[in-house]
């Protein structure tokens, strides 16, 4: 089972001995811890997106190319992963009933690869309709991995437009690991949160939360309040003291 989790993590940077998280309104599965592996060494300081793996399909930009379907259930769902597809649901925003799509594997990977599992729910993505002149914009509101291979089993899209005002989770990224001091005094980087939930309009979605730890050494904490977040986003957690980030004393988890 380990080998099949490091496989997930080799692919899409997912943490070790974790339940994959979801993108969007729907990131209910949040890991405990962010342990990911990395050219064999354990660390907790969670990679940029890009970072695992090598995408060698054609990049079409933040591009996907989609099927309406009729069929829709275990077996057509079965049916279309076979064919190297996805089966995916567009909902609007206010209606229970959503359209159902299909769109190539690879095409979905290509995306998580380039901007990370929880990094894709805040990009516009450009949606063609393959065969008509149909496109919208859109935003990943969940993609599913398979527990244990971390391929993508299914993903759900709503339409938006610039002002349209949603909430999505924003990652959480670290830079200066390599040079930080608490790392060389044998601290540990204890991560508490991969990403913040946030609610702002489409225009304003922030790329990610950078957190510079070049300068920290052991004891040092970062709470929420500590975050540069932009006045036109506003955090959907209401405690600023949450903690993020940790660089924990030796032989401590906090």
């Amino acid at each position: 089972m380990q080998r099949h989790v490091a496989r997930a993590v080799a692919r899409w940077g997912l943490a070790l001995n974790a339940a994959p998280t979801l993108a969007g309104d729907l990131a209910l599965r949040q890991p405990a811890t962010t342990t990911a592996v990395v050219g064999g060494f354990a660390s907790t300081f969670v990679r940029r997106a890009g970072t695992f793996g090598k995408d060698t399909s054609k990049d079409k930009g933040d591009v996907i190319d989609v099927r309406l379907r009729d069929a829709s259930g275990r077996i057509a769902a079965k049916k279309l992963r076979k064919e190297g597809r996805v089966p995916a649901i567009l909902f609007r925003s206010g209606s229970r009933a959503g359209e159902h799509i299909s769109l190539a594997l690879k095409d979905i990977e290509r995306l998580v690869t380039k901007h990370g599992h929880v990094g894709v729910g805040t990009r516009v993505l450009k949606m063609r309709f393959e065969g008509t002149d149909r496109a919208e914009d859109v935003i990943a509101k969940q993609v599913h991995l398979t527990m244990g291979t971390g391929v993508v089993e299914n993903a759900t899209f709503m339409p938006v437009e610039p002002t349209t005002e949603v909430n999505v989770d924003v990652p959480v990224t670290f830079i200066g690991e390599d040079v930080c001091p608490g790392v060389k005094q044998g601290g540990f980087p204890w991560v508490m949160r991969r990403s913040v939930p946030v609610k702002c309009q489409v225009k304003d979605i922030p790329r990610v939360f950078n957190i510079d730890v070049s300068n920290f050494s052991v004891g040092k904490v970062v709470f929420l309040k500590d975050l540069h977040v932009p006045e036109s986003v506003k955090l959907r957690l209401d405690n600023m003291m949450t903690p993020v980030f940790s660089m924990s004393r030796p032989g401590r988890g906090g």
